[in-house]
């Protein structure tokens, strides 16, 4: 029986933080198992030959969204064969209830296994998910999240407390579905995710990303646009300028202060410094990073049970509890092939 289920030979592996070595891979039930100088071709039941090219882990796409326009299931398939043909083998949605999406809410005990079972089987690539946590009733499922489904990543919109995605209603909670979605609610959320933190913090990093957008400002401000002139790209820049997203990081920094909560600020477009927090002790993991997500554990992550183009298939992994770092998980390996169409 040969050592290794399929051999990647004589290229050149780039490791993350160390760079190039000149190596061949062993991969054994479908995780890296070697790193070594030689594999002998009669050691792997398949062999890939690299000569002359470089062995590049699979990119993560952390900010994705299945499904916001299009039936869910159909949108992992186009979007994630799309992702894959580029080198990403893991993306990290989105996803929240109320309009787009599924178009319902209601618990997630109820609605979370529905959007698993409309991804599973139909994406080409491992995937995730960021949870906006929209409904009162949901604040009390953030520990199930991440103590039961593994989660590690919750959504905050601040533009959906007084507009919906196109701006064009002022009547924020027909969009969300939500019963108050407001300041009170990202307190009561921001709460709930650091008491989360501060319990599964060891396993990795448990964070709220926050969408940093004043929405009563922008209303203002799209008026005078709409008044005023001018249209265009150049009207959507003048009826959102920096004072917006300015205010609406003030106002998270100051619930942030208070719950200790670690938050992340999701691509930032304005050239603000934004204050720093106080020194208080902080809650495991607690502090505030910007532009990308930091978390070694960012979300609820499945292997995907789909054939990838010109690949195989994996199988699909649902974590109980709170999965490991990174340090202790080792690599997966991402052996499909991919095609351009």
């Amino acid at each position: 029986m040969p050592r290794y289920d399929t051999a990647v030979l004589n290229g050149t592996v780039v490791v993350p933080y160390v760079g190039a070595l000149r190596c061949d891979v062993g991969i054994r039930a479908g995780r890296i198992a070697a790193l070594v100088d030689s594999i002998a071709p009669g050691d792997a039941g398949a062999v890939v030959d690299a000569r002359g090219k470089l062995v590049l882990p699979g990119a993560i796409d952390s900010h994705f969204h299945i499904g916001i326009y299009r039936d869910l299931a159909t949108d992992a398939r186009s979007e994630t064969a799309s992702a894959l043909a580029g080198g990403v083998t893991t993306v990290l949605s989105y996803f929240r209830t109320g309009q787009n999406y599924l178009n319902k809410s209601g618990p997630y005990r109820t609605i979370f296994p529905e959007v698993v079972a409309a991804t599973v089987g139909h994406a080409h690539t491992d995937f995730g998910y960021h949870i906006g946590v929209m409904t009162t009733e949901q604040l009390d499922e953030v520990d199930w999240l991440v103590g039961e489904q593994g989660g590690g990543s919750f959504k905050y919109y601040m533009f959906y407390k007084g507009l919906n995605l196109t701006s064009d209603s002022t009547r924020g909670s027909a969009y969300t579905m939500a019963d108050t979605y407001d300041l009170g609610h990202l307190y009561l959320l921001m709460r709930q995710v650091a008491a989360a933190a501060g319990k599964y913090g060891a396993h990795g990093r448990v964070s709220l990303s926050l969408h940093c957008e004043q929405a009563e400002l922008i209303r203002v401000f799209i008026e005078e646009v709409k008044r005023a002139g001018p249209g265009g790209l150049e009207g959507y820049h003048r009826s959102r300028p920096p004072l917006t997203e300015q205010l609406s990081i003030a106002e998270a920094l100051v619930l942030t202060d208070a719950t200790r909560c670690p938050v992340n600020l999701l691509h930032l477009s304005s050239a603000c410094r934004a204050p720093k927090p106080s020194r208080a002790a902080p809650t495991a993991g607690a502090g505030i990073r910007t532009s990308t997500f930091g978390s070694r554990r960012p979300c609820i992550t499945w292997r995907s049970p789909t054939p990838r183009p010109g690949g195989s298939s994996g199988r699909s992994i649902r974590p109980s509890g709170p999965r490991p770092t990174a340090k202790h998980s080792g690599w997966r390996c991402r052996t499909a092939a991919s095609t351009r169409s």
